[in-house]
Parts: structure tokens; sequence; C-alpha cells
């Protein structure tokens, strides 16, 4: 990437990531191949990140804690990340409307599962374990055809 061209803004939104952060082989595949990433480590940062930044594309967790501020306490951690991608879908973060999401998940609730793919319609669907070249490709393909 040359020092002209403008890096691809990502929000990965994750609560295990390796510490450090750069030893997080999703975040440092991300990172080597040149994409500025931000982190969320849970569902209130995330909204939080969501209302005030722009990304070009959304790597997300589904199962993540909060803290019942932000995010109803009623929404159990495993079905968080499908709370924030609802919002996400019915437009409540004007800045992020059409953003490519990927979706990474350990979610085996077939329901659950379902809902995820056919009525919130996330741009990829991946789920764990994954390789963080999977994620790296996942992310490179949404964003080549958002740019078409």
């Amino acid at each position: 990437m040359s020092e002209k061209e403008i890096k691809k803004r990502l929000l990965y939104i994750e609560d295990r990531f390796q510490k450090p952060l750069d030893t997080d082989p999703i975040y440092s595949m991300l990172t080597d191949n040149g994409f500025d990433v931000m982190v969320a480590e849970d569902g209130e940062e995330a909204l939080k990140k969501l209302g005030q930044g722009q990304y070009d594309c959304i790597i997300l967790d589904i199962m993540l804690p909060h803290e019942g501020k932000a995010i109803p306490k009623n929404i159990p951690r495993y079905r968080t990340g499908i709370y924030i991608l609802e919002r996400l879908r019915e437009g409540k973060f004007p800045k992020n409307i059409d953003t490519p999401v990927v979706v990474i998940s350990a979610i085996a609730d077939m329901e659950d599962t379902r809902k995820i793919r056919e009525e919130l319609n996330p741009d990829r669907y991946l789920e764990k374990p994954i390789h963080p070249i999977a994620v790296l490709k996942a992310v490179e393909e949404v964003l080549k055809q958002k740019d078409k």
C-alpha cells in the first residue's frame, strides 16, 4: 500500500483478543495487510464506536459481554452481537448504514443462526474456529463488492 493510498478503516468487535493486541492473529493479519483496525471488546464499546466513527467494514462477533447500560439487561451475552446487527440494519448508526458486516460466530443455536443469515443478512457469515486468512479474504471480498 502506497503512502498516498488511504487505509481502509475496520471496526473489529470481539471480546477474546490475545494480549498484547498485536499478538492477536486476526488483528495482526488485518493490520499487516494495510488495514486501520479499531477494536471494541464489549457491546457497549461497540455501540459507542459505531455511533461516533465511520468504518469501511465491521467484523462482528455475536457472543459479547455487556453491562446492561446501552444494551438492555435482558439481552443475553450470546445474543449481544445480534442486538448490535439489528441496530445496524435498522439504520441506528447513519455513518455506517451501508457498511458491510462480516459476522464471526460460534453460535450453535439453529434459530439464531437462521435469523442472523436470513433476516439480518450479514455480508459474510464465518463460523468459529476460523483461520485469520479466512477473515482477511472475507473483508477483502466485501470491500471489493462495496467499491463496485
